[in-house]
């Protein structure tokens, strides 16, 4: 396997650290900002991560790539650099809305974690698992705290940000990895 990559050539065109920082700040306020948005006008939220989140996060990275390209010399970028600015996006927002989470939930919307556990519980129920089974899951659930509520937001979040990151950096790749040639086995 690291043969494999190690076949690939790439030139880092742009300074991916110092952006993924401040993309991640940005990602993880806009995703919070959702949810507040969310818990104003329409309705609160039932559960840590929604699809509304993910598009929020999938909106915000094909923004910040974007605009990662376009200050890079010749808007030159290849699919490596584009991951991992993205994933490194994705990570740090990830983690401040899990932060957020814990705020929200003890603060703005104090009913956020029982209707999570409500949630979580009634799409248990209608499982088709044993009794026995449904009601450990169930118990356990209901041991949940805020750190929990977080803590699962936070996850499902970093995991949909690499499929976030994965989209998005195909979209604004500019430069295909040049292929080193592999010497051959039989030193022909």
């Amino acid at each position: 396997m690291a043969g494999f990559l190690k076949q690939y050539q790439s030139v880092i065109y742009g300074n991916y650290r110092k952006a993924y920082l401040l993309y991640g700040l940005y990602t993880g306020l806009i995703m919070s900002g959702y949810v507040l948005f969310m818990r104003i006008i329409i309705l609160p939220l039932n559960a840590p991560e929604t699809y509304g989140t993910d598009i929020a996060m999938l909106a915000a990275m094909l923004l910040f790539t974007c605009l990662y390209r376009k200050q890079l010399p010749d808007g030159k970028v290849y699919f490596k650099e584009l991951m991992l600015l993205n994933l490194g996006t994705g990570v740090i927002a990830a983690i401040l809305y899990g932060a957020f989470l814990a705020l929200y939930g003890n603060t703005f919307d104090t009913e956020f974690f029982n209707r999570c556990t409500e949630t979580y519980i009634n799409n248990m129920t209608a499982s088709d698992k044993p009794e026995a089974e449904i009601q450990k899951i169930v118990d356990a659930y209901r041991h949940y705290t805020t750190f929990h509520w977080s803590a699962i937001g936070a996850f499902r979040s970093a995991v949909m940000s690499i499929i976030c990151a994965f989209i998005a950096s195909l979209v604004f790749r500019t430069e295909q990895n040049v292929v080193k040639p592999r010497p051959n086995r039989n030193g022909l």
